[in-house]
């Protein structure tokens, strides 16, 4: 089974509250099955592992209650947990380093969250890289459609911001829920 670190399901938590308070949490938890409430009331720890299918019911379960846009509000969800889980060192560590350091490591940085699925990276030209995501497609099996669209475009915005640059551009170009065999990424700036 597929596993995903407890600081993802921390900082949703984390940002319903300051968007929308502790009722809006709970109201999400509430929603879930019982197996998924049990990890999120329990003792969930930052470093610990869980199963993908947690986070992956917990996030859509948000966005569905909550979000007028779901890719905005995805995307505003990925932004806050890069900035809130990219410890000091690491953001100290971006701020000297580049985007390129970034985008050479994202296999690296994806595997920080989820235990399943290959990062690939491909510096095409001077400030336009690819970036390919191989995950299977299941709920249990990796992350869903909303981290692998929104989720990922946020959270790398996020970290090309914190290195210097202004304005990043990535786009998901292509779906592995939408017929292709991976998810694909244009990264520009």
């Amino acid at each position: 089974m597929a596993s995903g670190k407890g600081t993802l399901l921390k900082n949703l938590g984390e940002f319903v509250v300051e968007r929308h308070g502790p009722a809006a949490w709970r109201e999400v938890v509430d929603a879930l099955p019982e197996d998924d409430r049990a990890i999120i009331d329990g003792l969930l720890l930052v470093g610990g592992w869980y199963p993908v299918g947690a986070w992956n019911r917990c996030v859509a379960g948000y966005i569905k209650r909550f979000a007028k846009d779901a890719d905005a509000e995805m995307t505003a969800v990925a932004r806050h947990i890069a900035d809130r889980d990219l410890n000091t060192l690491f953001k100290v560590m971006l701020k000297m380093g580049s985007a390129e350091f970034v985008l050479g490591r994202t296999d690296s940085l994806w595997s920080r969250y989820f235990d399943v699925g290959k990062f690939e990276n491909d510096e095409l030209a001077k400030r336009h890289w690819s970036l390919k995501l191989t995950a299977p497609v299941g709920e249990d099996e990796a992350p869903g459609e909303l981290t692998c669209g929104p989720g990922v475009c946020g959270w790398l915005t996020q970290a090309l911001e914190l290195t210097g640059v202004e304005a990043p551009r990535v786009v998901h170009a292509r779906c592995r829920f939408r017929a292709a065999p991976s998810c694909e990424y244009d990264v520009t700036w």
